[in-house]
């Protein structure tokens, strides 16, 4: 295999990031921007918000000042990510700004028509930290891979990765757009939980990765699937590894909010960058 496909930047052409007032932007920014840097890739920096008006007003008359008031609010929230964005972001040689007044998680989706990766920030433990921004709603609908940053976390060096196994669609469509960075690792951890691994799925992801140019070790726990999370987390911290890959909503999302699963965790509380796919 060619070195130079086994570069990230020559997939990943063009990134997004979505840039907001949530602690951590400033990191995720300057994460993305070492990315692009690193690639010789495109940046784009994408921040949206909408105004809040009252649903129902004395009269059904919404007053003026109230509006001119919003508007000013999501001004000010948009003009001080875009001097986020340019700070942070001043060594990309190929770099873009996009903004509206329009809910933030749809405006991310819009904006990712151009990207190869988007790039977000954790949710909070209860929720989005913003009500319209949801990390999830982007990685459901964008179309494109998602990298889940934490806040404190400005650097992604990808040597040693974990990918988090379930023979799923989700997990293939991940390990097909994380192949780029896969094939410049230094180290693959391929982990599976669960109390059975079958045997013709397990040697035929080994194959595969193998014909990708992937050499990857295996790791299986044997332990419900309630303890995934935590279980994965261990072994990426065992191993070094900055980034976890997974599939992202094997079941319904809602599903996850009410009573939890692998997905919310890793959106939530995962240390390090996880890269899902939908």
């Amino acid at each position: 295999m060619d070195e130079m496909d086994r570069q990230p930047g020559a997939t990943f052409r063009s990134l997004l990031v979505h840039v907001d007032d949530a602690d951590g932007a400033a990191d995720r920014v300057r994460l993305a921007a070492r990315l692009a840097d690193a690639w010789g890739v495109h940046l784009t920096g994408a921040a949206a918000a909408e105004e809040f008006v009252p649903l129902y007003a004395e009269g059904g008359y919404i007053p003026a000042d109230m509006m001119d008031m919003e508007v000013r609010r999501v001004d000010l929230l948009v003009e001080r990510a875009k001097a986020l964005f340019e700070r942070e972001a001043a060594n990309v040689r190929s770099r873009a700004w996009r903004s509206a007044h329009w809910p933030a998680s749809l405006f991310v989706v819009e904006e990712a028509r151009g990207a190869d990766l988007v790039i977000v920030g954790h949710e909070a433990p209860g929720g989005a930290r913003d009500p319209a921004f949801s990390a999830g709603d982007v990685i459901l609908a964008a179309g494109r891979p998602v990298l889940v940053v934490p806040a404190n976390v400005d650097r992604l060096e990808a040597r040693r990765i974990v990918v988090a196994w379930k023979d799923t669609r989700e997990i293939r469509r991940a390990l097909s757009d994380a192949m780029p960075l896969l094939r410049a690792a230094q180290e693959v951890v391929v982990v599976t939980i669960s109390r059975e691994v079958p045997e013709a799925p397990w040697d035929d992801l080994k194959a595969y990765l193998a014909r990708h140019g992937v050499t990857a070790s295996f790791v299986h726990r044997a332990e419900a699937e309630g303890g995934a999370p935590e279980a994965v987390g261990k072994i990426a911290a065992a191993h070094g590894a900055d980034l976890i890959v997974a599939g992202a909503y094997g079941r319904w999302k809602w599903r996850e909010r009410l009573f939890g699963g692998v997905t919310l965790d890793l959106l939530t509380t995962a240390p390090v960058c996880c890269l899902l796919s939908h």
